[in-house]
């Protein structure tokens, strides 16, 4: 049993390395008296955000994004949530 598991263990790593996804953290500076955060990202060349996390924590300063595709551009903006979780102070876009 025990090769048997370290064969299994062998091709799970292999699967791994050949995974068409990465991941990227941003980090931002907070903003006193907010209620939380939303994030929005999209690749290069899309017109509309097809992504986003709501309502982080307003503590959050940063987040890691996965199953993002290898070898493709992404773009972001984070908006501040006031008290009524309404969106303002956004970030310009970035690169990620």
């Amino acid at each position: 049993m025990v090769v048997i598991f370290m064969t299994l263990s062998i091709r799970t790593v292999s699967a791994a390395t050949v995974t068409p996804y990465r991941q990227a953290t941003i980090t931002w500076k907070t903003v006193s008296n907010v209620q939380g955060y939303n994030i929005y990202y999209r690749a290069v060349g899309e017109k509309t955000y097809s992504n986003a996390v709501r309502r982080l924590s307003p503590s959050s300063f940063r987040l890691t994004i996965g199953f993002l595709k290898r070898n493709t551009r992404y773009v972001y903006q984070i908006a501040a949530l006031d008290q009524n979780w309404k969106e303002y102070n956004w970030t310009p876009l970035k690169t990620m």
